[in-house]
């Protein structure tokens, strides 16, 4: 569930933010004006169904499956902690801090979707989020 939550919806909004403040040009093809704003979508090539079977729906099983899930793998389709010499050096204890949270809130909590909330959907404050806040419902575990 944390590789598909983390593949479908981050919870950055955009890691890069870049403006041009001069024409700037990318090799002979990509030219972009005068402060123009150039945003890396992390998360774009993992929202295509071309890489993924439904890749808008969020399937949490998907990555349960023993065979390779992505189609049409170039070995940078899927990377959530980056790659290379420069990745995240705290990959490993981020997703052990997001188990056992996980783990702490599912023993103590029953979660359940609010019968009132009629839709649920994305949206952006600082960080993606889902609205309305009160669409799920923590009951306590006894």
């Amino acid at each position: 569930m944390q590789i598909e939550s983390m593949d479908f919806k981050q919870i950055t909004i955009l890691s890069m933010l870049f403006f041009s403040f001069s024409i700037y040009s990318i090799s002979d093809h990509l030219l972009f004006p005068f402060f123009w704003a150039i945003v890396q979508m992390q998360n774009s090539s993992s929202i295509q169904d071309n890489h993924f079977e439904n890749a808008l729906e969020f399937n949490y099983k998907r990555w349960l499956k023993k065979e390779n899930v992505i189609k049409n793998d170039n070995g940078f389709i899927h990377i959530p902690f980056a790659a290379g010499p420069r990745n995240c050096i705290g990959q490993h204890m981020a997703l052990m801090e997001a188990k056992i949270i996980i783990a702490l809130i599912l023993r103590n909590y029953k979660i359940i979707i609010n019968p009132q909330v009629s839709q649920i959907k994305y949206g952006v404050k600082f960080l993606q989020c889902v609205e309305p806040d009160n669409c799920l419902v923590f009951q306590k575990r006894i």
